[in-house]
């Protein structure tokens, strides 16, 4: 440079600056990324909530049909029931003993039926619970299961030994001796005075 001076060049590289580099990724492009990775995360939320959404209504869907099915089923069996108790009534004013065991074989038969509805409508409804269960864990965050840490148990120290000994023999108590004291003697009474006058 010295010398492009010395002959009258001008140098006007001296007073540029340096040209940013981008190392292989030219600018705009991280933005575009970055966007274009926001956009499609985005969409799979989207699209994970509109199966959650679709499975969790079909699944109500089909519980409410089934349940609607099955309560027309026992509407239709309650009234059977009522009327096979009208007739074990009948049976049993008129004193129809064959009759009442009919009417009473009908009663339970019925009773079992509507045992079973119940039963039925217990499993549509815990199917329908399960189909809920499937698509939350199907469409929901993965989870990692740490194994649980045994936390560490006491530290057992060894009781101390007492030294070996010659065991104690057995213990000599000496007997009650009775205090020395005077024998009783006779009890000395003053005699009674007159009362003096002061």
């Amino acid at each position: 440079m010295l010398y492009a001076r010395s002959i009258g060049e001008e140098d006007k590289s001296m007073f540029v600056p340096a040209k940013a580099r981008y190392f292989g990724v030219p600018p705009g492009r991280r933005l575009f990324r970055t966007v274009r990775t926001q956009l499609v995360h985005l969409w799979a939320l989207a699209l994970a909530r509109v199966r959650l959404t679709r499975a969790v209504l079909s699944a109500a869907a089909r519980e409410w049909i089934d349940t609607l099915r099955l309560e027309r089923e026992a509407a239709a069996a309650w009234r059977a029931r009522e009327r096979a108790l009208r007739s074990l009534g009948e049976a049993v004013y008129h004193d129809g003993a064959e009759e009442t065991e009919r009417a009473k074989a009908r009663v339970a038969e019925l009773d079992g039926q509507l045992l079973r509805l119940g039963e039925r409508v217990r499993q549509v409804q815990e199917e329908r619970q399960r189909r809920i269960e499937h698509a939350w864990h199907q469409e929901g965050p993965t989870e990692i299961e740490v194994p649980p840490v045994e936390p560490p148990g006491p530290v057992i120290v060894p009781e101390p030994e007492p030294v070996p000994h010659e065991p104690p023999g057995p213990v000599i108590v000496p007997e009650p001796e009775p205090v020395p004291h005077d024998p009783p003697g006779p009890v000395i009474v003053p005699e009674p005075r007159p009362p003096q006058a002061r």
